[in-house]
């Protein structure tokens, strides 16, 4: 299903650009470049989405890229569970930190210290691990996982 949409979105851009099918690749790219400027924003509160690079391993110089943390709301839409007192009322505020789930804030701004006796702070850690990155491929980066409801 996806495949098909993201498809129809590049044959109208082919389109618009006066590109077909049969031309090479970097004959369409300076078509289209000439032909009009353009954007395509992706927000993707998972994370995920990848934009090819053209110009790797060095950095794309048309690409902007903008981290941000997500608030309550996007997190009940990729399936985390909110803050108790966002439960309690029954609603979702964005505004109101409260209802934000401490276990789904960035490790950079919130960190929780395990008490091995209490097993409710083991729902709240964050474990670490090594993993490539998924753009440049540096075998330095770092994933975190923690366990959800």
């Amino acid at each position: 299903d996806n495949f098909y949409r993201c498809k129809k979105v590049i044959d109208s851009l082919r389109m618009y650009a006066g590109v077909d099918d049969e031309s090479d690749e970097e004959e369409d790219a300076d078509k289209a470049v000439e032909r009009f400027p353009f954007a395509i924003i992706v927000d993707d509160p998972g994370g995920n989405s990848f934009i090819e690079n053209p110009h790797a391993p060095d950095a794309d110089p048309l690409l902007t890229s903008t981290k941000y943390f997500r608030n309550a709301a996007q997190d009940m839409a990729l399936g985390l569970q909110p803050a108790n007192q966002a439960v309690e009322d029954g609603t979702i505020d964005v505004n109101n930190p409260q209802h934000k789930n401490p276990v789904n804030v960035s490790a950079q701004t919130h960190r929780v210290e395990l008490h091995v006796n209490n097993p409710k702070s083991i729902k709240e850690e964050v474990l670490k691990f090594v993993t490539p990155c998924p753009q440049c491929r540096n075998l330095d980066a770092e994933t975190n996982m923690c366990r959800t409801n």
